[in-house]
């Protein structure tokens, strides 16, 4: 044998056996790489399921997901996999399974902005941004029937940005008001109008008193502590005048004209002020001249009153009737008239037309001191006519005079014969007691004098005020107590509201930029910005062929949208959220879904106004204001509105169909406790994956 074939076996031997560890290293590295494969996978999956169910669980304010996220207590949330488990064995060798495990973890909570502006406003908001944790565990096992062992675990943590905004802010404590910045604080109004003074003066009046349109804000239904206030903006009497020179009323108030159906409103208030003859005369020198030609007529020189009186009827009543048929209230509409002649702006404004229905359409509620004090925020006043007529009071009044019987003059005192009393006593002589008028050289010469004269006979009776007026002195609602029209009130309001910027300063209602009228102003907690009109329907938010609309949280559109009609009639609301755009249109109603009862939608126009061209219900609160003041709501149909109205101005009537509108607060937007929106971005900001092999 060759001396080779030794060393030729034991190379071939060692080869061999190094090919065998090599081809058993291979095949170890080969498992290990797709047993890590396939975790990896699973792993990947499974944090796209428990994602999934978070996302879902979070949108429902009812869920325990959505108080765990809320009230972050520092725990783990245990996730559900139902899918990946099942279809982890298509991934597997029929000797292996996977046992998999999920949680999500808050990592942190963030209570302020990037300039340090707190979120949260009332004491129960949670208003915040957060990381939120998704954690996946994947262990792969070996099926051994006797000794079944672990073949590798694989740990994969995911990050995702989550926010939870307040839609809806507890309401304040009764008697209490809000002390800081409230993303929806807007939402305590409902009627709340920013530049409500200055489009009152420049309307002038008729923003509040329009013409054959009517708006009424019905909250009689609802306690007290869950009505919506009423404000217009500016109203405050305590500030310094903010009138142009020819602008009223020059006290920062806004009032409303009373009609016939809301006299219970009027101020009650009944006076009479005699006056002797020499006053009489004094004021109608043409009695005597009355009284002398009485005598010519009839053949009775010396002509001379006896005992002649006047009295100044003194009395209130609404400013608007229904109808001028009667010759008192014939006398009463020339007087308003001539006030009205006498004035200037908006307190001058003829022909006069009622109010708007701040308290409801029942004059019973209207005029009820507490509907009152519950609702109404400012100087928001009633106008009515303090009426004051001169007439003549020819009662025990006789004329002395010279007559021929029998050929001899006979000199004696008779009573006033009944045809001059008629005559004199009537309506048609009776005189309106107001300031002379610019245009006094266009009155009657009677009248003129009259009037002329007035002040010097007012000026003795300090003690009332013998002038008509139109009288804008009394708050809005039943005047409790004993009014003293004598000497009326002064700089009379009902409470002041306080606003908040989004720093939580103090601002006035008008402020406008970043630091000023800011509702839903904390952009962080957005969970969509500058959102394309027509991915809404691609995110799930508009659903144009069903009719559905569904929020979450606060949604920036860019651009205008509207909303068009549907089939079934009206847009079916389900989730709670705000849409924001440049401005709306809705061309049919919006209804809260049978399906989801508690349902609240919030249309937000940051640039342009609301257009409501349906005659359906809106359940939604409308918001539409700028730095501009130019932002309001244009109702082109009967408006039926249950919510909120927030706008810049109510440009009423120019933007109102003249119909009959309605607006019905929601009782909804004053809860006990604070709704809250949480969003999860499906985006993820950080993963790490990390695992070991077990055998």
């Amino acid at each position: 044998m060759s001396p080779l074939v030794f060393p030729l076996i034991l190379l071939a031997s060692m080869l061999a056996l190094a090919f065998h560890f090599v081809a058993r290293e291979e095949r170890g590295v080969s498992q290990r790489f797709r047993l890590g494969e396939a975790a990896r996978r699973i792993a990947e999956a499974a944090a796209d399921e428990a994602f999934l169910w978070l996302h879902r669980e979070t949108g429902r304010p009812d869920s325990a997901p959505f108080r765990w996220v809320l009230d972050d207590q520092g725990t783990a949330l245990p996730i559900p996999l139902v899918m990946v488990p099942e279809q982890a064995a298509n991934l597997l060798p029929s000797g292996e399974r996977a046992e998999l495990t999920a949680q999500a973890r808050i990592l942190d909570r963030r209570l302020q902005d990037s300039k340090g502006q707190n979120y949260r406003g009332t004491a129960d908001a949670h208003d915040s941004l957060a990381t939120v944790e998704i954690h996946v565990t994947v262990t792969l096992w070996s099926n051994h029937v006797f000794k079944p062992a672990p073949l590798l675990t694989l740990h994969l943590s995911r990050h995702h940005d989550a926010g939870m905004s307040s839609i809806v802010s507890r309401r304040p404590a009764a008697g209490e008001r809000r002390t800081a910045y409230c993303q929806a604080f807007p939402l305590d109004y409902a009627l709340l109008v920013r530049n409500g003074l200055e489009e009152f003066r420049r309307a002038p009046g008729v923003s509040l008193n329009p013409p054959e349109t009517s708006l009424v804000v019905e909250q009689k239904h609802l306690p007290p502590e869950r009505r919506g206030k009423i404000f217009f903006g500016g109203t405050d009497p305590a500030r310094a005048t903010t009138a142009g020179p020819e602008e009223t009323p020059i006290e920062n108030q806004v009032f409303i004209n009373l009609s016939e159906e809301f006299q219970n409103q009027v101020a009650p208030f009944t006076a009479e002020v005699p006056v002797g003859q020499a006053e009489v005369l004094e004021l109608v020198p043409a009695l005597e001249e009355r009284l002398q030609e009485f005598g010519r007529q009839n053949g009775i020189t010396d002509l001379a009153w006896e005992n002649l009186k006047g009295r100044f009827v003194i009395g209130t009543a609404p400013l608007c009737r229904a109808a001028s048929d009667t010759p008192e209230l014939a006398f009463e509409r020339t007087l308003v008239s001539w006030l009205a002649a006498s004035s200037r702006g908006a307190e001058g404004v003829w022909p006069l037309h009622p109010g708007l229905r701040l308290l409801g359409d029942d004059p019973q509620v209207a005029a009820d001191p507490a509907m009152a004090a519950s609702v109404l925020e400012g100087a928001i006043r009633k106008r009515f006519l303090y009426r004051v007529v001169w007439r003549l009071d020819l009662s025990g009044t006789k004329i002395r005079g010279t007559m021929m019987v029998g050929g001899v003059p006979r000199t004696d005192s008779r009573p006033v014969p009944a045809e001059l009393a008629s005559e004199l006593e009537s309506w048609k002589n009776a005189l309106p007691c107001i300031p002379l008028p610019p245009d006094a050289e266009d009155l009657p010469p009677l009248v003129r004098t009259f009037l002329t004269r007035l002040p010097q006979v007012a000026a003795r009776y300090p003690q009332i005020s013998l002038l008509s007026r139109m009288d804008a002195n009394f708050l809005y609602g039943r005047t409790t107590g004993e009014p003293d029209l004598r000497h009326p009130p002064a700089g009379e309001s009902f409470p002041q509201p306080v606003f908040f910027s989004p720093g939580n300063l103090p601002i006035e209602v008008r402020a406008g930029t970043e630091n000023g009228f800011r509702p839903y102003g904390l952009y962080s907690l957005w969970q969509g910005k500058q959102v394309p009109v027509e991915a809404l329907e691609k995110m799930g938010i508009v659903n144009p062929r069903e009719g559905v609309i569904t929020l979450r949280g606060i949604t920036h559109v860019r651009g205008h949208l509207e909303l068009g009609p549907v089939t079934g009639g009206s847009w079916r609301i389900r989730g709670q959220g705000v849409l924001a755009a440049d401005g709306f249109t809705l061309k049919a109603g919006l209804r809260v879904d049978h399906a989801d009862p508690e349902a609240i939608c919030v249309l937000m126009a940051r640039r342009g106004d609301i257009l409501i061209g349906t005659d359906q219900w809106i359940e939604a609160s409308c918001l539409a204001f700028n730095d501009q003041w130019s932002g309001t709501v244009r109702a082109v149909r009967p408006l039926h509105l249950r919510g909120a109205l927030v706008c810049d101005r109510l440009e009423l009537p120019q933007a109102w169909s003249r119909d009959r509108h309605l607006l019905e607060y929601d009782p909804r937007l004053k809860p006990d406790q604070s709704l809250h929106q949480i969003w999860i971005s499906r985006w993820v900001t950080f993963q790490r994956v990390s695992g070991n092999e077990d055998s």
